[in-house]
């Protein structure tokens, strides 16, 4: 392993711009201090092999910042680690806007024109451990777009503070068509915040020096494609909404599952949202779904077919509506999860919960069925008693209610994940 040191931030181009791409491993230590990139900036070209190792000398005093709306570093290798590390501005809300200084930290592989086209890299391995991201800026994974190639990613540990656009932690492909890869997310705690819009006051009269209005979501996963598969476990995410002018209440996203065989599972999370002020409907937003399935276009999976999969095991979901929130709300904008794509959706013991003004409680749904083939099954999960479990069901679309359970005490909300 081959040691570097960067000092302070004066030197980070020169010194990581130096590393070969020799296929050797390399260990990058950083010394505490901010330090501001530039635009479309590659910090290391290591695609021919060989593992990069990014570690913060004191973890949690080294930040990367950028310095307007688009910065992007990227850090090509096919096997990367980052260890303690902050990307975005320490203060909540930097400066007068919202994109003042945000930061699209890219690892993995990429697909970018200014690289010649096409994609850079396939990873074997992306590990991420200790670090946090704020605001509006990102952490972006960039799996393996080689079907031979299965990328493992991990993300350990981390934070997401006041999240200010959709995802704090964007799992994608160096080509955007395709990922494959297996995914763990393990003990990721966050918040997303968005508003207040030029209407909306925070409570007590301050107004915000900023606004963000792009989602609020920790993390999410795109175009997972043949046998790819994704554990998360021990999630805790808020999502609040200060205004109209907003995105929607995302804890979580998944979009465009390319093949039957994708699984993913939820086990022993928690996901609440909350709208606090201003008004729902339109305006960009006003929706209330925590989590998602996005079709973008997708593939269309019959009910009696092989088809996606997703496990919720011991997952809360609870949606909280402030009395002062104007507007009653459309039939389908009072959901939980919504159910967007064809697939075989299994609750566990699972818990819907809702905490709204009677006016919303009226066409509240737990769950939303927006496409024509989804299956649910709600394994002892009761209803919350607000609204509907579901919308009404038509054409292929299936509910089944069981009393079976996965439920096992622990030390983690009730459970202890399974290895």
């Amino acid at each position: 392993m081959r040691e570097v040191f960067v000092d302070h931030p004066g030197v980070l181009a020169q010194r990581l711009s130096a590393i070969p791409d020799d296929g050797q491993d390399y260990r990058i230590t950083i010394a505490g201090g901010t330090y501001q990139l530039t635009q479309y900036q590659i910090l290391v070209d290591h695609r021919s092999g060989g593992k990069i190792i990014f570690t913060a000398q004191i973890p949690g005093e080294v930040s990367f910042k950028g310095v307007f709306l688009g910065t992007g570093a990227y850090v090509l290798a096919t096997d990367i680690e980052l260890h303690g590390l902050t990307f975005g501005d320490p203060a909540p809300y930097p400066g007068t806007s919202a994109t003042s200084s945000p930061i699209d930290f890219s690892v993995g592989g990429v697909f970018q024109d200014g690289f010649g086209g096409g994609y850079v890299c396939d990873p074997t391995r992306i590990y991420v451990a200790n670090c946090t991201t704020i605001g509006a800026s990102r952490l972006v994974l960039n799996g393996s777009s080689n079907s031979g190639i299965y990328t493992d990613i991990q993300i350990r540990d981390c934070r997401g503070i006041n999240i200010g656009q959709n995802s704090a932690y964007f799992i994608a492909s160096s080509d955007p068509t395709q990922l494959y890869a297996n995914i763990i997310i393990d003990n990721l705690i966050a918040n997303g915040i968005n508003g207040p819009d030029s209407n909306v006051w925070v409570p007590g009269g301050t107004p915000w020096p900023t606004e963000y209005s792009l989602g609020t979501a920790s993390f999410e996963v795109i175009r997972l494609d043949g046998n790819s598969t994704v554990m998360v476990t021990r999630h805790a995410h808020l999502a609040q909404i200060y205004g109209s002018l907003n995105h929607d209440l995302h804890c979580f996203r998944y979009t465009f599952l390319r093949t039957a065989n994708v699984r993913i599972t939820h086990r022993d999370c928690i996901y609440r949202g909350e709208w606090l002020d201003g008004h729902m409907n339109g305006d960009g937003g006003g929706n209330l779904w925590l989590g998602y399935y996005h079709p973008d276009s997708g593939l269309t999976y019959v009910t009696e077919g092989a088809r996606p999969r997703l496990d919720f095991e011991n997952v809360t979901f609870e949606v909280y509506i402030a009395p002062g929130v104007d507007e009653a709300p459309l039939p389908d904008q009072t959901i939980l999860f919504d159910c967007g794509s064809d697939a075989d959706y299994h609750f566990w013991d699972c818990h819907l919960r809702w905490d709204v003004p009677p006016a919303y409680g009226a066409v509240a749904y737990d769950l939303f069925v927006a496409s024509a083939n989804s299956s649910i099954w709600l394994h002892s999960t009761p209803a919350s008693g607000t609204g509907s479990v579901t919308n009404a069901l038509a054409g292929n679309q299936r509910l089944y209610q069981d009393s079976e359970s996965r439920f096992n005490l622990g030390q983690y909300w009730g459970r202890v994940p399974t290895p």
